[in-house]
């Protein structure tokens, strides 16, 4: 400033100093200002310039404080109080200057978590405890024998001084972090509070041989599927119950090593942001088991095809205890709007029942086995637009009518133990306009499920 400078600082006036700070996109360059001259110092005052700074550094666009319940923030009425507390916040957890990339990423993730389910799924934010104290952190870590300035645990120690995990209430299917059901198995999976978290780790060192260094801070309502922190490195690992293996949640990368946990929860709220995973029935048609459901509906994992007015969508998720995949299936009739949409006309039929399937399941080396029969999971949907009947196999064999639901069939089932890069494809025969009073048939294209271990787990 003092090299471009072409007149004294003090022929300067506040609106031009102002002017001139409004340019700023940190904290420190902020102060670096405010010292250039007396009548400079002001600058440290101005809201209009901590404003932008709280956003530029932080992601935030309201002064927030790092105060929560609930899943709502308490305001500070200053963006200067707001941008420091949040500063003081970093420092305690034992983040650097340097650092501040990383809190950013920390911050807009958890505010994105809140916005999300505030929109989506505003029962979950009632299961959210506030933050716990400094000292309660030590004498957790002194229970679980870590040192509690661990750097490992430095992203950790955040999300727990914002939110001390989750009050299960009375559903099992408002886990934090999602879940999944096939057959079954049925997951869900909490962010546990800080006296839970000593509890199960020490059952899984002493029952499951979790490793002495690690510490257990999610676990599903059914304590199948957990979720570890190594205080060491920082690495995430999933695990389930029936399996003693464990896997890196977290694929390990240059973006990715500078903090995994942050890497695997701003992944996690991005699939929830751009509706990858979805509030939707974890046990099909069963509305109190609503939850998120970590079945793909977009991106990694997420398959479909559109067949004669007829759209087709699979996703999977990966089971270590098989080891193997659970696959989900979505069928319904294209709605008027929608991309692939055929008028009745068009499309030649009504209604369409569900008959047979055809798979056609190439495993890792190439080799092809084709399985063929009746239903899917022993269900005949009966297609309309807008629901289907959920027609059924009885013990005969024969196909039993069901209710009438609204929305997309759903079938959820898995593939047994398979080996990571096989692919299960094939196609549906629908009766038209139903199986009894059939006067013909067609095929729809089942998309090409192509089965590989996720980059993340959740």
């Amino acid at each position: 400033i003092r090299k471009k400078m072409t007149t004294s600082f003090a022929d300067l006036n506040a609106d031009c100093i102002e002017k001139i700070a409004l340019n700023l996109k940190n904290a420190k360059d902020i102060h670096s200002l405010s010292c250039v001259s007396k009548n400079f110092r002001f600058v440290q005052k101005l809201e209009s310039v901590w404003e932008p700074t709280l956003q530029n550094e932080l992601g935030l666009d309201s002064p927030f404080i790092p105060v929560q319940e609930k899943g709502k923030f308490q305001k500070s009425e200053s963006f200067k109080t707001a941008y420091y507390s949040w500063v003081k916040f970093f420092q305690s957890i034992g983040f650097l200057y340097e650092d501040i990339h990383l809190a950013k990423r920390f911050v807009s993730s958890f505010f994105i978590l809140c916005k999300w389910a505030n929109h989506n799924l505003p029962n979950l934010l009632s299961t959210l405890s506030t933050g716990i104290t400094e000292a309660q952190w030590t004498q957790v870590c002194k229970q679980l024998k870590v040192d509690p300035k661990s750097k490992g645990l430095r992203s950790l120690k955040a999300l727990y001084r914002l939110c001390n995990g989750q009050d299960r209430g009375q559903s099992h299917f408002f886990g934090l972090f999602g879940g999944f059901s096939v057959y079954d198995l049925v997951t869900s999976t909490y962010f546990l509070k800080t006296n839970q978290i000593v509890s199960a780790t020490s059952s899984a060192r002493t029952g499951l041989g979790l490793p002495a260094e690690r510490i257990i801070f999610a676990i599903s309502a059914d304590a199948e599927v957990f979720f570890s922190i190594n205080p060491n490195d920082g690495m995430i690992y999933y695990h389930t119950s029936s399996r003693a293996k464990s896997f890196p949640a977290v694929p390990i990368n240059e973006t990715t090593k500078s903090d995994y946990l942050i890497s695997w929860f701003e992944h996690y709220t991005s699939c929830l942001n751009s509706n990858s995973f979805k509030v939707s029935n974890i046990i099909p048609d069963h509305p109190e088991s609503l939850g998120i459901c970590l079945f793909p509906q977009a991106g990694e994992g997420f398959f479909q095809s559109k067949t004669k007015g007829i759209c087709v969508s699979a996703s999977t998720y990966f089971i270590p205890s098989q080891p193997g995949w659970a696959y989900s299936v979505q069928i319904k009739i294209i709605p008027k709007g929608e991309d692939g949409y055929l008028s009745e006309l068009a499309r030649g039929y009504e209604t369409a029942q569900l008959r047979s399937r055809h798979w056609i399941i190439v495993d890792f080396s190439g080799q092809r086995r084709d399985v063929t029969g009746l239903a899917v999971v022993g269900k005949f949907p009966l297609l309309r637009e807008g629901g289907f009947r959920d027609d059924c196999q009885n013990a005969h064999g024969h196909v039993q009518i069901g209710p009438e639901r609204d929305g997309t069939f759903v079938y959820q089932s898995c593939t047994g133990p398979f080996t990571a890069g096989g692919t299960f494809s094939g196609s549906f025969t629908f009766a038209y306009p139903d199986i009894q009073n059939q006067v013909g048939t067609f095929e729809v294209e089942v998309p090409t499920i192509r089965m590989n271990l996720p980059t993340y787990f959740h």
